[in-house]
């Protein structure tokens, strides 16, 4: 198929790069990398004819050299290495299996053997919500946290907003102070969520989203969970 001729992919599906493609930030060659489709676009700023794009999340089942290194220079410049923005042109339909469950072990795999150990105060901490070697991999990542952070944190306690919401999204304000009064499950991608007071009303805020006003011991363990989220992107 040419590069004239795109194919109809969307949401959801598994792709594969078929020819050499360089990743921006890192200068890995992507040829032969193969991940799921998470959102499809088109730059509203680009001259017409305006392109496709999506953006992909990588399977890291395994570990390639050349991924490696992509990992280790986005997480270096800061920037996330678990996802990239192609062109919809440079991807082909692949019938590879594509488990989330999996990928998100594998990710947790690597934040264990490269990341954790960068944040000294928190890495034991991470370490102690996955705390058997044979971890019972048939649950997610997320749902230990769940699990922890229920047990660990004292409801209710205050924090703050640090995340700038659009005023389409609600009326929580940047840095506006809310009292948090338990968790309140969990999803993929914004992962743990928390409920949320204030002024008598009540919300549902992704953890990430909040700075823990409590004490140490409380701050800590949120403060670990988001190094945790960093070191996966």
């Amino acid at each position: 198929m040419g590069r004239d001729t795109q194919e109809v992919l969307s949401v959801g599906n598994t792709v594969i790069v078929p020819s050499s493609h360089y990743e921006e930030s890192s200068g890995a060659d992507l040829q032969g990398w193969s991940g799921i489709i998470r959102q499809v676009f088109i730059d509203e700023e680009a001259q017409l004819p305006q392109e496709i794009f999506v953006l992909i999340e990588w399977d890291f089942s395994k570990v390639s050299n050349e991924k490696l290194h992509h990992i280790l220079k986005c997480y270096q410049l800061d920037q996330e290495w678990s996802t990239s923005v192609l062109p919809l042109a440079c991807l082909r339909r692949s019938e590879a299996p594509f488990s989330v469950l999996s990928n998100e072990w594998a990710k947790n795999t690597i934040g264990n053997e490269y990341f954790w150990n960068d944040f000294p105060e928190h890495c034991e901490l991470i370490r102690s919500v996955f705390p058997k070697i044979n971890v019972d991999q048939s649950r997610s990542p997320y749902s230990f946290w769940e699990q922890a952070l229920a047990q660990e944190l004292n409801y209710p306690f205050h924090a703050n907003v640090i995340y700038p919401y659009e005023n389409d999204e609600g009326d929580l304000q940047l840095n506006e102070s809310i009292k948090i009064s338990g968790i309140a499950g969990w999803d993929l991608p914004l992962g743990v969520f928390v409920q949320v007071e204030r002024r008598k009303r009540s919300y549902i805020l992704p953890l990430q989203d909040i700075e823990p006003a409590g004490s140490d011991s409380q701050n800590a363990w949120i403060e670990a969970y988001q190094i945790w989220l960093e070191c996966r992107a």
